[in-house]
């Protein structure tokens, strides 16, 4: 839920422990860069199968 209301701003990176991306997130936040890779972050882990799920849930690029 984090991806989709607080991907702009890299709120979702910052949870998972993923500092870095999350800083280069708040730096392009006033571009629509961040909001479009959230996006399709969201998209992956909508569609992601249940036997990934458990392994690719924290690489949340």
């Amino acid at each position: 839920m984090l991806c989709l209301f607080f991907g702009g701003i890299g709120a979702h990176k910052f949870y998972l422990g993923h500092t870095s991306s999350g800083v280069m997130f708040q730096l392009f936040s006033l571009t629509a860069i961040p909001l479009i890779i959230s996006f399709f972050n969201l998209l992956g882990l909508i569609f992601m199968s249940e036997k990934n799920s458990t392994i690719d849930i924290t690489i949340c690029i």
